[in-house]
């Protein structure tokens, strides 16, 4: 069952069309072929992330490792139909990126038709090497390009198997002060991944944790998806979701800005503090 649904993921992962090589703001880049496959290879320090054009994010390794199943942006106008992947907005999108000196460290993306546009800035901040840290920030605005009232609905899908593990994962909802739901977090005892949303600019609607692939599916299953709000999920095969539902007046755009982070649990990081304690020890003695 595993093996299939890691068939079916990759293969929702890949780019739309495929393709060996694009140009992008005056620079032509090799598709990436490794992990799962992508358009775009962001790195810095100890991480990397494979973006592809299609509204996917396709992988985030630290330290080597693979820590994303994968991740997708979803969309819907009005409360009839299903959702689509937002590169269903344009056929090509706008691409642009921030290089340090020569890698990608910040990624911008814009998908837009005459009536609205959705922009996701990427920016990865990788760690020390061995560390297991980094952040993923991420940046989405929705902005309404017509004369009239928008009703849109915009779904962040999220699947992480953290240590390259899909099982023994749990995912559990974090609420504020005024209960507002703000934050995500999947751990598998060993490492965390927290998704944090700046509430202030954009409330969440609706939430999810699940076992795989359950909002996948319903996410691309040709109907109406309202997320089930359910807190918490596992030990198992995880996933989580975010939902805005906004009315945009003319030219009102919403934005939505998260920040993701893949830390060792204390335990872990100390254990890795004293295995780097050690090292430096025994290479002064010799």
């Amino acid at each position: 069952m595993r093996d299939k649904r890691q068939a079916d993921n990759q293969n929702h992962y890949k780019p739309m069309l495929p393709r060996s090589i694009f140009s992008v703001a005056g620079f032509t880049l090799l598709a990436v072929a490794q992990l799962n496959a992508a358009d775009i290879l962001m790195a810095h320090k100890n991480a990397t992330v494979g973006v592809n054009t299609n509204g996917t994010v396709a992988s985030w390794t630290i330290d080597g490792v693979n820590q994303l199943a994968g991740q997708s942006f979803f969309y819907r106008v009005g409360n009839a139909g299903g959702e689509s992947l937002i590169s269903g907005i344009s056929g090509t999108p706008s691409v642009s990126f921030t290089q340090i000196p020569n890698v990608i460290s910040s990624l911008d993306i814009t998908y837009a038709n005459a009536a609205y546009s959705v922009r996701t800035l990427f920016h990865l901040t990788g760690s020390t090497a061995g560390s297991g840290k980094a952040n993923f920030n991420q940046t989405l605005t929705i902005q309404n390009l017509s004369g009239a009232p928008l009703d849109f609905h915009f779904f962040q899908y999220s699947n992480f198997d953290l240590g390259g593990v899909a099982l023994g994962q749990t995912a559990t909802v974090n609420f504020d002060t005024l209960l507002q739901p703000y934050k995500i977090v999947q751990t598998d005892g060993v490492r965390t991944v927290a998704e944090t949303v700046n509430v202030n600019t954009a409330t969440v609607g609706h939430y999810q944790t699940s076992f795989a692939p359950s909002a996948l599916a319903s996410l691309t299953d040709g109907n109406p998806t309202t997320l089930s709000d359910v807190v918490a999920t596992g030990p198992g095969d995880v996933e989580f979701a975010y939902q805005w539902d906004v009315v945009l007046a003319p030219n009102e755009a919403l934005t939505i800005s998260k920040l993701l982070g893949v830390v060792p649990e204390p335990t872990t990081a100390a254990l890795l503090l004293l295995g780097l304690g050690v090292g430096i020890a025994a290479r002064r003695k010799n």
